[in-house]
């Protein structure tokens, strides 16, 4: 859980001279307050709502790049290198948050109930073997010693032992603790302030006048990041 990070945001205006002022306290804002904080920068992240309550934890946390690239050779390679950096990325944040976040790479089982499917699992396990990439088709007895509740409809299914998991609203909180514990401050905002700069390094939402944050002049070449998901702004 994240009883530290939930303790540390308070429903109030944000008025603070940050390097960088983080919108969105999900999965990305965290990593991105968790990285900045540890390179020396002072970090503000600001929600309207608690941690990983917006498109967060709408995440499966599926660590899946070969079977979940979707034909785009560039979405692939990038979530290869991500998956080759995971367990290492996941050591640095046990590490600062004192705690490990919920994650495995046990690996991951899809399964085909019909032959168009089963025909193109086949083949990626073919050409994912050609890559040096372990993945195995299974069926038949194979099949149900791997996951035994698997349905009695099912041909067969592609398993790829190096693929994994990830707790994502956990691994969020974990980011959190680990990114205040480097000196970055998280704080509950009555609203949500769009990513323009009004004037003179102040910053609102438009039409909405209960939402004001004023920076100081020392911070209006601060950068700022927009994290916010999908569907941000609503009640």
């Amino acid at each position: 859980s994240c009883s530290s990070c939930a303790s540390c945001l308070s429903r109030t205006h944000v008025n603070s001279t940050p390097d960088v002022l983080i919108i969105g306290a999900g999965i990305v804002g965290a990593a991105a307050a968790f990285e900045l904080a540890g390179a020396g920068a002072r970090v503000q992240v600001i929600d309207m709502r608690q941690p990983a309550a917006g498109a967060t934890q709408a995440s499966a946390g599926m660590l899946a790049p070969y079977t979940e690239g979707h034909g785009s050779e560039a979405l692939s390679a990038l979530g290869q290198r991500s998956l080759d950096a995971y367990d290492a990325f996941i050591d640095r944040v046990a590490e600062a948050a004192g705690r490990r976040p919920i994650y495995n790479r046990r690996g991951t089982l899809e399964v085909a109930h019909d032959e168009e499917h089963a025909g193109r699992l086949r083949a990626s396990a073919r050409t994912l073997t050609r890559r040096q990439v372990e993945a195995t088709w299974l069926e038949g007895g194979a099949l149900t010693a791997e996951e035994p509740l698997v349905g009695p409809g099912a041909i067969g299914g592609l398993f790829v032992p190096c693929h994994g998991f990830v707790g994502a609203a956990d691994l969020t909180s974990a980011l959190l603790e680990a990114a205040t514990s480097r000196g970055a401050s998280i704080s509950r905002a009555k609203g949500f302030p769009s990513s323009r700069c009004v004037s003179d390094g102040e910053w609102m939402k438009k039409g909405s006048p209960n939402v004001w944050m004023s920076l100081s002049t020392k911070a209006r070449s601060a950068g700022s990041t927009a994290a916010s998901g999908s569907g941000y702004g609503k009640r």
